[in-house]
């Protein structure tokens, strides 16, 4: 079992959550925003691609976390009722520090689709 004391003895110095707990707080973090609020997820059709996924810092357990999304390019299909939305996004802590970053391409419903 992970203790203060023993955590004090890694690189990190304290206790860190593990990549699986901060992907969940990502994806939890994801709902939340208000572009999946408002769709009430009919617009999103998945995720096709993951790109350099960073882990800049160590999340630790106090820390508070949120989400922010970059829309860097669009394009739509050939279709027109659905498109591909390149975005940046990151996971920031209470001090705006960026403590992962990653790059994703979606597929989305079109409105008039």
């Amino acid at each position: 079992m992970w203790t203060k004391d023993l955590a004090k003895s890694t690189v990190f110095g304290d206790l860190t959550a593990s990549f699986g707990y901060v992907l969940s707080l990502f994806f939890r973090g994801v709902h939340t925003l208000p572009f999946n609020q408002e769709s009430r997820g009919e617009a999103f059709l998945g995720a096709l691609e993951w790109q350099r996924v960073r882990f800049r810092k160590a999340v630790r357990a106090d820390e508070t976390l949120r989400v922010r999304m970059t829309v860097v390019s669009k394009q739509l299909g050939r279709r027109g009722d659905r498109g591909t939305v390149n975005s940046r996004w990151d996971i920031v802590n209470q001090d705006g520090d960026v403590v992962v970053d990653l790059e994703m391409v979606t597929l989305y419903r079109t409105r008039g689709g």
